[in-house]
């Protein structure tokens, strides 16, 4: 067993910066998000949580994707 502490970033859709309307959760990525690399740089997990589902946008020990409920 591999035991790891994970900082994760949760970001809901106040956290989006885009025209976000039309944007669907497949091409939802870090560049829709409206924070500087530099401010989430030292998270290993970055998740979006919001109306359009849920997807890792960013991680060191999983694959990215949507999380399929």
């Amino acid at each position: 067993m591999d035991r790891k502490l994970i900082k994760t970033l949760i970001l809901n859709d106040d956290d989006l910066e885009c025209d976000c309307k039309d944007l669907n959760i497949n091409d939802l990525n870090l560049a829709s998000v409206g924070f500087r690399f530099s401010d989430i740089e030292s998270f290993d997990m970055i998740i979006y949580k919001g109306k359009r589902g849920e997807k890792i946008l960013r991680s060191k020990y999983t694959g990215l994707g949507i999380i399929k409920n």
